[in-house]
């Protein structure tokens, strides 16, 4: 079908004077629009078709091999998990024995009452170099 075959249609149909429809034909933009469209029409459905291929073929390479149980093997724990790292501090050695029950003659010799002291500056100097001592000692 033609466009004289198409302009006549258009005519019958909405009845416009032909004169009138070649005018309107002649104009540069309507050309312009008529072609732009019938150009997008194929383009949009083809590049649709384009871009729908591509990702198929993109799923197709992400996906793995199928992996037999005879291929698979057992990942040991120490590949996995860190091991616990070693003590390097002795455990704490006790200078006398641990005791449930004290005595008084006992508790003696490792207490001192404050509330008794007179002088509580010797007791603080006393605490501050048993302190000093042991954290002298400390690697």
């Amino acid at each position: 079908m033609g466009l004289r075959d198409a302009a006549k249609k258009l005519q019958h149909i909405f009845s416009i004077p032909a004169a009138l429809l070649k005018r309107f034909w002649a104009l540069p933009t309507v050309r312009f629009c008529v072609l732009l469209f019938a150009a997008l029409s194929a383009a949009v459905p083809a590049a649709t078709v384009f871009f729908v291929k591509i990702s198929q073929n993109k799923k197709e390479s992400r996906e793995l091999p199928a992996i037999s149980k005879a291929e698979t093997k057992k990942i040991e724990d120490v590949e996995i998990f860190i091991l616990e790292e070693p003590d390097f501090l002795p455990k704490a050695l006790l200078k006398r024995e641990p005791s449930a029950v004290w005595t008084s003659e006992k508790a003696q010799e490792y207490w001192i009452d404050p509330s008794l002291e007179t002088d509580k500056e010797v007791l603080l100097n006393n605490v501050e170099k048993s302190i000093d001592k042991l954290l002298e000692n400390v690697p």
